[in-house]
């Protein structure tokens, strides 16, 4: 679908490792050479990294129209930036249904981050 409208896709978070320890991400303890220390350091190494942020509506009447992405793996969060690079509607889309095209268009299914939570039910 081409049209004037476009879609731009801005990280926002999450920021801090707090939030993966506060969510029991998954992690494995990693030893490693720190040059810039000195010396030997044990890190977290998260398997899954997750984004979350806002799409930007470019072309709306409303010129600050906007709305909130719920956290999602980073690995759908970058599939779907890429994709909005080429992509344009002749309407303003809903949240809804510019994620069920991208799904529909390209086969991927978004990867949310802990559909079963609540909190994130709400932004869905």
């Amino acid at each position: 679908m081409k049209g004037n409208i476009t879609y731009f896709l801005n990280w926002m978070g999450p920021i801090s490792l707090r939030w993966y320890e506060d969510n029991k991400i998954p992690y494995k303890e990693v030893t490693k050479e720190n040059r810039f220390l000195g010396k030997t350091v044990t890190i977290k190494e998260y398997k899954t990294h997750y984004s979350c942020g806002r799409i930007d509506v470019h072309g709306a009447k409303d010129p600050w129209m906007e709305f909130s992405v719920p956290v999602m793996e980073s690995s759908s969060w970058n599939k779907i930036s890429d994709w909005l690079d080429d992509f344009s509607s002749e309407s303003v889309l809903t949240k809804d249904e510019l994620f069920s095209t991208y799904e529909r268009e390209t086969g991927e299914k978004i990867k949310w981050w802990n559909v079963d939570n609540d909190k994130t039910k709400d932004y869905l």
